[in-house]
């Protein structure tokens, strides 16, 4: 057992430099040499490393989409992949890829959601209360001495608090990145094959999660929430 132990921490150090060569593009060959040097593990060893980490990565994000609440974010990363020297068979290219993120959301009830409306408004949901009314006047109160704070000097010394009202707990958002994809997001059939890549292969969900009711939120940016639309349109008109 010590020595089990001692030779899978003996190497850290080395494994931590690898890690750190790999992340900022060194070439494979002078990672080589430096792990014959004694300076860091092999370029095998590197890429085993991250596998067990996205492995139990992965592991984590599909026991908290099956027991939380949450939200999946994905968006396009493209970047260009230049040759030094360019031939008829090693050609500047430009990889377009996704990058997704599940984002977890303790707020939310677990469970199908519930589209009952949460209240009957009516003409008394309009009318400020006396609460209302005294947080107006105390926020009225402040940016009028902001005002003339800004523009006469004698009255800087009147500067007070800005008025609270319902403020908001300050939380740690928990994020879980995915695995990037190289899936191109600008088409309709693109975003198709995203979502079906995340929920399925991914996050490894089985179809019976969906029957119950379950429904999904995904955001982007408007490009991306444009395709989503276009894509539940078209499901609609196949379904119908």
């Amino acid at each position: 057992m010590i020595l089990n132990l001692r030779s899978r921490t003996c190497n850290y150090i080395q494994m931590m430099m690898g890690l750190f060569l790999f992340s900022t593009g060194t070439q494979r060959k002078v990672i080589e040499v430096l792990s014959a040097a004694g300076f860091s593990v092999s370029y095998a060893s590197i890429l085993n490393g991250l596998n067990s980490l996205t492995e139990g990565a992965m592991k984590k994000v599909q026991s908290v989409v099956k027991d939380k609440s949450w939200f999946l974010l994905y968006d396009n990363i493209n970047f260009a992949s230049q040759k030094y020297d360019q031939r008829a068979t090693n050609r500047d290219s430009f990889e377009n890829g996704t990058t997704a993120t599940i984002v977890e959301c303790p707020d939310i009830n677990v469970g199908p959601v519930v589209n009952d409306p949460y209240r009957l408004l009516t003409l008394n949901s309009l009318v400020p209360t006396a609460g209302n009314q005294r947080h107006f006047e105390d926020s009225y109160r402040f940016h009028v001495k902001g005002i003339l704070q800004r523009y006469l000097s004698r009255f800087e010394g009147c500067s007070n608090p800005a008025p609270i009202s319902n403020r908001i707990a300050t939380t740690k958002t928990a994020t879980y990145p995915l695995p990037a994809m190289k899936i191109d997001e600008s088409t309709i059939e693109g975003n198709k094959s995203i979502i079906d890549t995340v929920m399925h292969k991914k996050l490894c969900i089985q179809t019976e999660w969906f029957r119950d009711n379950y429904q999904i939120i995904i955001a982007g940016d408007l490009f991306t929430v444009s395709r989503i639309r276009s894509l539940k349109r078209y499901s609609r008109d196949e379904v119908s």
